[in-house]
């Protein structure tokens, strides 16, 4: 094991910059704290490590870390394996330990081109980086990238596009097309679709048709609500804006348009609050012809901010957003996203196709019932039975790039980091000797709840398909019955 000393690493400095800026350090092992300190454990040959991509740039994040790799072989295996301790943010402390299982470069996006018949399904995302007001722009450079976005290394094809990747289904960030970043209603009004009308809609049918797949974009809705008065002849029209979600199926029909629900302080000046109810669908997918057996699958919605307690002022642990996904059964989450960086434009510049972890850090934060307490939902999204593991796949799509701000301020800088993951539980076998990875869960009640729930029944992993860099344009894609990129393996943190 390496351990790297942090007693200099200032709390709100994000850790991805200060691995980055710090000096080699070798370090005593007894002073660990979970707070102040990183432990990086690498299991692997130091040029096959070099050698292996941990998924959208993790690879090089791993090898700029400044220690002196203490390695060791594995023979005749095709995984190898990273430990990364995440520092807690100031919100919780309770994810702060990911062990990561990586297979080798791109052995599983093979994979992916020979699951023809594959009963998991193929889910791609879009992360580009749309311009404020430009839809004809924004849906000239979505249609580029969907064409040929998605990066293969080390196959000698390049780039390839959706038609050689099929996917079932294609989400694309919060209002994608139009850019997301207006001040005002004002500002947003000439943008504003009625719900399955509009650019946006038009775009998402004509792509669902082309590419035979589902398609989620995100726009700006406009609803217009037409009322009678009692004894008059007369009527009157009120408008009411929300930040929405289209869903269209592989004919162009509408399926859902889901409204958010807890708006960011943008979202407030010119939208309302939709319904959470709304927020979930029995999605069909059919595998080959239109007479081939039907999947069901249970999908929860939602855009960006529904992950976070509502208004603030819930508490942190109340997890309405996960809580309703394990609720409702749901084996798919999908979240179109505007996600904002707390990283200038400088930093994003330094990560370029590397993600922004402590983003994806807290997003896995905001899960945290699904990785305590113990599904219900009796079929997989892949099909598997439950007794061999319960598995709900999330999608975060996010867009990434700059827009401007409001008179006067700053520019608001995107983070990226779109991914296609799953959390599993998976029956509880015997420990294994000389386990590294550990979770705080601390004394909290989501402690409480695990151990009610029967937490230590039951092994978590978190299984990572695709993930893209914070500055990155492009597709980030998965076929869930092929083998992860990489696997986050969780564990309770010891009390000693």
């Amino acid at each position: 094991m390496i351990l790297i000393t942090t007693d200099d690493f200032p709390q709100d400095q994000p850790l991805s910059t200060w691995a980055r800026r710090r000096n080699n350090k070798r370090v005593n092992s007894q002073s660990l704290n979970s707070s102040s300190h990183l432990i990086v454990n690498i299991i692997a040959p130091v040029k096959l490590l070099i050698s292996v991509r941990l998924g959208a740039g993790l690879q090089r994040w791993v090898r700029s870390l400044p220690v002196i790799f203490n390695h060791q072989h594995q023979h005749r295996h095709q995984h190898h394996t990273a430990t990364i301790l995440l520092h807690p943010t100031r919100e919780t402390s309770n994810i702060c330990s990911l062990t990561t299982t990586t297979t080798t470069t791109n052995s599983a996006f093979r994979q992916c081109l020979t699951h023809n018949h594959s009963k998991g399904m193929r889910i791609a995302t879009l992360q580009f980086a749309p311009q404020l007001g430009d839809v004809k722009g924004n849906i000239k450079r979505a249609d580029e990238l969907l064409k040929n976005g998605k990066v293969v290394r080390g196959v000698g094809t390049g780039t390839v596009g959706l038609d050689v990747l099929k996917p079932d289904i294609l989400i694309l960030p919060e209002l994608a097309l139009t850019g997301y970043n207006f001040p005002s209603l004002e500002a947003i009004k000439p943008y504003l679709e009625p719900a399955g009308e509009g650019p946006s809609a038009d775009w998402a049918r004509q792509t669902a048709r082309r590419l035979q797949c589902k398609v989620c974009v995100g726009y700006p809705e406009i609803y217009t609500e037409t009322a009678t008065r009692e004894g008059e002849d007369s009527s009157s029209q009120h408008e009411t804006y929300y930040n929405s979600l289209l869903v269209v199926d592989e004919n162009g029909r509408d399926i859902l348009n889901y409204r958010k629900s807890f708006l960011y302080y943008t979202d407030e000046t010119w939208a309302s609050e939709g319904s959470v109810e709304l927020g979930f669908e029995n999605l069909i997918f059919r595998k080959g012809d239109q007479h081939s057996r039907e999947s069901h699958i249970a999908t929860s919605f939602g855009i960006c901010m529904d992950i976070n307690p509502y208004k603030f002022e819930a508490p942190f642990t109340a997890w309405e957003f996960a809580n309703r996904v394990m609720d409702s059964k749901s084996q798919l989450v999908i979240l179109s996203m505007a996600w904002l960086s707390s990283l200038g434009r400088e930093e994003l510049d330094l990560l370029a196709d590397e993600p922004d972890l402590d983003t994806f850090n807290y997003w896995i934060q905001r899960f945290l019932p699904l990785i305590t307490k113990r599904m219900n939902h009796e079929v997989n999204l892949n099909e598997d039975g439950s007794d061999r593991s319960q598995d709900i796949v999330i999608v975060f799509a996010n867009r990434a790039g700059e827009e401007p701000g409001a008179a006067g301020a700053n520019p608001v800088h995107y983070a990226g980091t779109s991914t296609i993951i799953a959390i599993s539980q998976r029956p509880k076998t015997l420990p294994v000797s000389g386990a590294t990875c550990s979770v705080n869960l601390s004394s909290s009640k989501a402690q409480t709840d695990a151990e009610d729930d029967g937490e230590s029944q039951f092994d978590v992993k978190i299984l990572c398909w695709d993930m893209m860099g914070a500055t990155t344009e492009g597709i980030c894609f998965a076929d869930t019955a092929a083998d992860p990129s990489m696997v986050f393996a969780l564990a309770k943190r010891s009390s000693s």
